[in-house]
């Protein structure tokens, strides 16, 4: 099968459904097999719930690599409304049901759950799932799950299908973007596009920094 999204069916017809002011997104669910939605019900069923209106929800590379039918080899990243939902989320975690905290910082707290590794982000929060969709420095980020419903850029699609890295506008420092560069490169064979490279080298001269060669 050609395209990169090896759950979906053919013949996409990527209308947006939702514009915001950085992106237009479309609703890939109605695109994707039964038995597929069924797999993604049964590997989310012992983790904490979503809900399309006010949270959490799953963005990034979980979600993208659930598309594309790829092991789910990546933390699946949670993202919230407020602080108080996040704090409901990681205490239901610890004392309801137990489940073991591997790490607590200021950007997140990871647990283990059923074999998985979850994350809850803490370093922003948005009232809708879009608004955590346009923060991401890389357009291939750009999917979520909201509960229901499965979402996606338009540039996230066409950039996915060419594994290509473009920058979204939301970069905020070059060292942990070209360190990112680097993860995707090496990992899963995406290149760097033109306007990405210019913003690299551009930020780099500006600010004086060099950029790293290697990533953790």
């Amino acid at each position: 099968m050609d395209s990169v999204y090896m759950v979906l069916q053919d013949d996409l017809d990527l209308t947006p459904t939702i514009r915001t002011p950085h992106a237009a997104y479309v609703d890939l669910t109605p695109f994707i097999h039964q038995q597929d939605l069924d797999r993604w019900y049964t590997l989310l069923a012992p983790l904490p719930p979503c809900h399309p209106e006010h949270g959490p929800w799953i963005c990034g590379g979980a979600v993208r690599r659930f598309l594309q039918d790829l092991p789910l080899s990546t933390d699946i990243d949670y993202f919230f409304q407020n602080q108080t939902d996040y704090y409901q989320v990681r205490l239901a975690c610890e004392s309801q049901y137990h489940y073991p905290m591997i790490q607590n910082t200021q950007h997140h707290s990871t647990f283990t759950i059923h074999q998985h590794t979850v994350q809850l982000i803490q370093t922003k929060f948005c009232a809708r799932l879009f608004e955590h969709m346009d923060s991401f420095d890389f357009t291939l980020c750009q999917t979520g799950w909201d509960g229901e419903r499965f979402w996606i850029s338009e540039r996230a699609y066409h950039d996915i299908q060419s594994r290509v890295l473009n920058p979204t506008g939301s970069i905020d420092t070059l060292t942990g973007t070209w360190t990112r560069v680097l993860k995707y490169a090496a990992r899963e064979g995406y290149s760097p596009s033109s306007s990405l490279i210019e913003f690299c080298v551009s930020y780099a001269r500006e600010h004086g920094i060099d950029c790293p060669t290697t990533y953790a």
